[in-house]
């Protein structure tokens, strides 16, 4: 009698627990964090002439052979966080190491540039090289000040084809300020060369990074059944460079990021260091396979 008794209560525990679980996973989206560390913080990847090749550096030591599954990853979007933008490069790289086909890819922030890049067909490798010229030709830029908005607009120009975009496998959905719905909405429409300028430039009046790019209407204006979001904006983030604007703004979106209530989204915090203006970032080695491993196991 105590055993069917016991029985009875580790069933009805269990269903109780399911449903529960069920019920929120149907209103609350999910959310992982996962680590990517620096293997050597004194050994650059970017600064030797025998890992430069023709098309930018070669790809790193440590980027072995990773099990591929068959899964796919219909939408990407890539959270602004300055030039720790760039640590989700390193995320591209394991998407394409899981063989995980990602069709449509957004951003916001100076995360547009590493987005367009990807979106037109370059390489994660091809991508951190571009930018790493850039970064290096001229360090010490107060980010969105008027030089710097003008010469990463030059870079946009110059590195970033509408012709490439538009015969591309992947589709670039930018975000748009409706001033007429006052919301910020998703399209791969219009001159896309000018959205990723306009999502570089905080001096618009409708700067996206300024609005609230991840309402739940603005996510689901993208064709997408399931979105991956990447955040690397750390939950104690500094800068180089002290700017109280750029601290609120990014205090913001930090907060938004804890907001999101569309079941269709996975939010992936990029646990790493560094200021979020500290050009050093580009330079520095990451260990990205226990990472893969991560990412593959959470997707």
């Amino acid at each position: 009698m105590l055993k069917n008794t016991v029985a009875v209560l580790a069933f009805t525990f269990l269903f109780f627990t399911c449903s529960t679980h069920d019920k929120n996973s149907e209103s609350q989206f999910a959310t992982v964090d996962l680590h990517l560390d620096i293997e050597n913080d004194e050994s650059p990847i970017l600064n030797t002439k025998n890992q430069v090749g023709r098309y930018g550096p070669t790809t790193d030591q440590n980027d072995t052979s990773i099990s591929k599954k068959d899964k796919k990853i219909l939408g990407l979007f890539l959270g602004p966080s300055l030039y720790k933008s760039i640590d989700s490069i390193d995320v591209l790289k394991c998407f394409e190491k899981l063989d995980m086909n990602v069709n449509i890819i957004s951003a916001t922030g100076f995360s547009s540039i590493v987005a367009g890049l990807y979106a037109q067909g370059d390489s994660p490798e091809t991508i951190k090289w571009k930018i790493f010229k850039t970064l290096r030709k001229f360090k010490g830029l107060k980010p969105y000040s008027e030089e710097w908005i003008s010469i990463w607009n030059e870079f946009v120009e110059k590195n970033i084809s509408l012709r490439k975009l538009k015969k591309s496998e992947k589709s670039l959905w930018m975000p748009r300020f409706d001033k007429g719905t006052s919301e910020v909405a998703y399209s791969s429409k219009g001159n896309l060369i000018s959205s990723i300028k306009d999502n570089i430039n905080i001096n618009e009046a409708s700067f996206p990074m300024k609005k609230n790019f991840l309402y739940q209407s603005s996510l689901s204006s993208m064709p997408v059944d399931r979105l991956i979001v990447i955040n690397t904006i750390p939950d104690n983030f500094t800068l180089k460079q002290s700017d109280g604007l750029l601290l609120g703004m990014y205090g913001k979106i930090i907060s938004k990021f804890k907001k999101i209530t569309n079941n269709k989204v996975l939010v992936i915090n990029v646990k790493t260091d560094g200021p979020l203006d500290s050009e050093r970032i580009i330079s520095r080695k990451r260990n990205i396979v226990p990472f893969c491993n991560k990412l593959e196991e959470v997707l």
